[in-house]
């Protein structure tokens, strides 16, 4: 069987994304959006909150020459969308996706939806896919304890 593949992902209304400070996180939604996302195995959505708040694309000082800042408008979508996907990962697996996919399948989609929103909002495809996968190894390495639970 081949592996899981991104078809489609849909942010509905336009996400009302404002620059804040609140605890850190320099982004907030200020209306409710509904992800719709579909891939060559399924069809879900979820809604993102209206309030919501996350740090943005965690991209390296170092590496802002070349892949760009955290605060690069193409990256606010995608960092939205998987920031929230991540820290509600327990919801998502469970009411959502009712269990059907590992933790470790999860992450990977993950990092595949980040991918795709990253290329729907103008990178390439490339960038994206190196940023997508840089992500997934932080995630496996670095983040490993999350991945168990």
């Amino acid at each position: 069987m081949s592996k899981e593949e991104i078809i489609s992902v849909i942010i509905e209304p336009e996400p009302d994304i404002r620059d804040v400070d609140i605890y850190e996180y320099p982004y907030q939604l200020f209306n409710t959006v509904t992800i719709k996302v579909e891939t060559t195995c399924r069809k879900f959505e979820f809604d993102i909150y209206n309030g919501y708040y996350w740090n943005g694309a965690d991209i390296p000082v170092i590496l802002w020459s070349i892949v760009g800042s955290r605060h690069n408008p193409e990256f606010r979508k995608p960092s939205m969308l998987h920031d929230f996907m991540l820290q509600y990962k327990k919801y998502i697996l469970k009411e959502v996706l009712h269990n059907e996919v590992s933790a470790s399948e999860y992450r990977r989609l993950t990092s595949l939806i980040f991918c795709k929103s990253l290329v729907m909002q103008g990178t390439k495809l490339f960038k994206a896919k190196i940023m997508s996968w840089c992500v997934d190894v932080f995630q496996h390495y670095f983040n490993k304890k999350e991945w168990t639970k």
